[in-house]
């Protein structure tokens, strides 16, 4: 198992760290879905930069050798992408990080969730959890919508 490094996101010019891997779906629907031998930080060959921008999510950079880049068939000078593939919801932090609760689980002083449907954001929602004391998993769910609760559990 590896330990990556979080890929980027900027909103409104923050720049968050992702939960999620957006280009993964995209990789995983090639024919004969190309495995792409990583490094240490990066298991999955490539390491990409994205922006929220007009409810869009954007691939803005993609940092990988140009035979990875050739067999996701992104040619670069096509960038920004609007990153059409992707369903799903993204998590973001920002701030500072902290861990508490039993079991213990991370959580960061702002978060921001974006529903993505086809690269195209349907619905946002910023935490600021700065003046928010530690709280367990269950404590946060009461505060929390309850399709966000699968994504915080420790």
């Amino acid at each position: 198992m590896s330990m990556d490094f979080a890929e980027r996101v900027t909103v409104a010019g923050t720049v968050y760290a992702l939960d999620t891997f957006p280009l993964e779906p995209y990789r995983r629907a090639l024919p004969g879905a190309p495995r792409l031998p990583g490094w240490p930080g990066c298991s999955n060959g490539y390491h990409a930069g994205w922006e929220v921008r007009d409810d869009a999510l954007l691939l803005m950079q993609l940092n990988a050798p140009q035979a990875h880049a050739q067999a996701l068939g992104i040619a670069r000078a096509a960038l920004p992408l609007a990153a059409t593939w992707f369903s799903g919801l993204l998590r973001c932090r920002g701030g500072e990080q902290r861990r508490t609760g039993y079991p213990p689980r991370t959580f960061s002083d702002e978060e921001l969730f974006f529903d993505v449907a086809a690269g195209r954001v349907v619905r946002a929602w910023a935490l600021d959890l700065t003046m928010v004391p530690d709280q367990t998993y269950e404590e946060q769910c009461l505060s929390l919508p309850a399709f966000l609760h699968k994504y915080l559990k420790p």
